[in-house]
């Protein structure tokens, strides 16, 4: 099953994103394909939610525009 996470940030803010960070591997795991939609541009200074190794698609709508 392909899965969208949307969320405000890619980058480790708080609570939700710890929580994604949790889930990602867990649906990767299970055979999910797993995207993000996020609205903030990351930070390159800051951990994400996701690494780089599991190579996961994602989307800044602040980029791409509303």
């Amino acid at each position: 099953m392909r899965v969208l996470i949307a969320t405000s940030h890619r980058n480790l803010v708080g609570g939700v994103e710890k929580y994604v960070q949790t889930l990602i591997p867990a649906l990767l795991s299970r055979g999910h394909s797993v995207g993000l939609l996020h609205q903030y541009p990351v930070r390159s200074e800051t951990e994400t939610v996701d690494s780089r190794e599991q190579g996961l698609p994602g989307w800044c709508s602040a980029e791409l525009g509303h």
